[in-house]
């Protein structure tokens, strides 16, 4: 993810039932970001992410559970 100035951020992964079932607290710094989530634990099947902070960031992906989730260059 690249973003313009530091921030803070929130992942949320969804199920397909649109259940939350993790959420991860991120620092992203100025520039290029690049981070791994484990979803381990979790059922295999699709999964919606949620990124977003207060200051109007805000992207979603629609992913298909491996056991890691690459999120670089989005």
């Amino acid at each position: 993810m690249n973003t313009p100035k530091a921030t803070q951020a929130e992942l949320k992964i969804m199920d397909a039932t649109g259940r939350l079932v993790k959420t991860v607290s991120l620092s992203l710094t100025e520039g290029l970001n690049t981070t791994q989530v484990s979803m381990e634990g979790l059922a295999d099947g699709m999964y919606m992410i949620r990124l977003s902070n207060d200051k109007g960031l805000n992207y979603s992906q629609l992913v298909r559970k491996t056991n890691v989730i690459y999120m670089d260059k989005l």
